[in-house]
């Protein structure tokens, strides 16, 4: 018992506190989410890519086959998914917001600090291979998917 208090009080409740000192700040307060979006998205984001990676002991070779992985388990759940899709007769914009939803996961924000919190900082390094692969995956077959269930 004493172990999952422990992992909820490193790992969960800190998330929490974010999470919720966000809500109040956004309940009470509005703000502009933009400024805060771009920065993180265009500034913040590759530096913490860069400054991980660059720092990191981890073999090459692994993170190839790592980012191979994630490619190809993308792929596949796409395959799966274009199957179910077609088989339960589906719109082709409900098809593409499924494939969406189920090929593509969000990686980063929250997810980089549960396995920073959980694992250590040895293992950002390949949350982070994750976080770059589902990122170029989003930003290539997921505007392709999208683009391709509004277009019908």
């Amino acid at each position: 018992m004493s172990l999952i208090l422990n992992i909820f009080a490193t790992v969960l409740l800190p998330l929490m506190i974010v999470v919720g000192a966000a809500y109040l700040l956004g309940r009470f307060r509005r703000l502009n989410p933009a400024p805060l979006a771009s920065t993180a998205f265009y500034l913040l984001s590759p530096a913490l890519v860069f400054v991980s990676m660059s720092t990191t002991s981890v073999a090459i070779d692994i993170f190839g086959r790592l980012f191979l992985l994630k490619v190809a388990t993308n792929l596949l759940i796409i395959v799966i998914v274009s199957v179910l899709g077609a088989r339960m007769r589906l719109a082709p914009p409900v098809a593409s917001a499924l494939l969406l939803a189920t090929a593509f996961a969000n990686s980063g924000n929250l997810g980089l600090s549960v396995t920073e919190f959980a694992f250590g900082k040895d293992a950002v390094a390949f949350a982070l291979i994750c976080f770059v692969t589902d990122n170029m995956m989003i930003n290539s077959v997921g505007v392709y998917l999208a683009a391709r269930g509004r277009s019908a």
